[in-house]
């Protein structure tokens, strides 16, 4: 039986326009979708605690170099198991990211057709509806 709740996703972007971009697409992709949505990792290990997310899209490279793995490592501390995609423009931080047990790393720019894709896939929710697809800018 498919999970009737709304879905819950925490999206960390420092890039405002991408940010809108992912939540748009996510909301109208799941629909009813809750989307907390954050500009930088400070916030994002409190925000998971009293929101309980179903899944977390992270950018890794923020105004701190570090901050993203910052992020995730502040995650782990508490969950193990929350299904966590990273999307970067630095793809030699992949490997950092993959230290953290990450569903999926994808780098910039990306379709997010494909966001969309991993989404599903990662929380066991298909997707309401086929949104246009486009490449985000990285």
């Amino acid at each position: 039986m498919q999970d009737a709740t709304p879905l819950k996703i925490i999206i960390v972007e420092d890039e405002a326009l991408l940010q809108l971009e992912y939540a748009q697409a996510i909301g109208e992709a799941f629909s009813g979708a809750q989307i907390f949505p954050l500009t930088d990792s400070r916030a994002l290990a409190e925000t998971h605690r009293t929101q309980d997310a179903d899944i977390i899209l992270t950018d890794l490279v923020m105004d701190s170099q570090h901050e993203g793995i910052a992020g995730l490592s502040s995650i782990r501390e508490f969950d193990k198991d929350v299904p966590i995609i990273v999307v970067s423009g630095r793809p030699d931080f992949t490997s950092l990211a993959e230290m953290f047990d990450v569903q999926k790393v994808l780098l910039k720019p990306v379709d997010v057709r494909t966001i969309i894709r991993v989404i599903s896939r990662a929380t066991n929710r298909p997707a309401a509806t086929e949104i246009g697809g486009c490449e985000t800018r990285g």
